[in-house]
């Protein structure tokens, strides 16, 4: 299992390619996609700052969410990075 700083590490950088993915190549993209990748990057960093709202909540209180929760979300929802992770 992956420790909460190697998600966030994951995070950082897939957020970082993808700033500099529409920065450089911005206008081969449609306006639906340049926004779609712009809400996928807000979301990923109100995760990074531990702001983010999960798309569930946890009723139970015997289920304490894990502390990287948001992070592995976002790296998992908005990516497709965990097929290559086997995850």
């Amino acid at each position: 299992m992956t420790s909460n700083s190697s998600n966030r590490d994951e995070l950082c950088e897939l957020a970082r390619r993808a700033e500099k993915m529409l920065e450089s190549r911005g206008e081969f993209f449609t306006d639906g996609a340049k926004l779609a990748l712009e809400d996928t990057l807000r979301q990923a960093k109100l995760a990074l700052e531990d702001r983010a709202e999960l798309p569930f909540e946890r009723n139970r209180e015997f289920i304490v969410p894990r502390s990287e929760e948001a992070i592995r979300f976002a790296i998992q929802r908005y990516t497709s990075s965990e097929f290559g992770r086997g995850i």
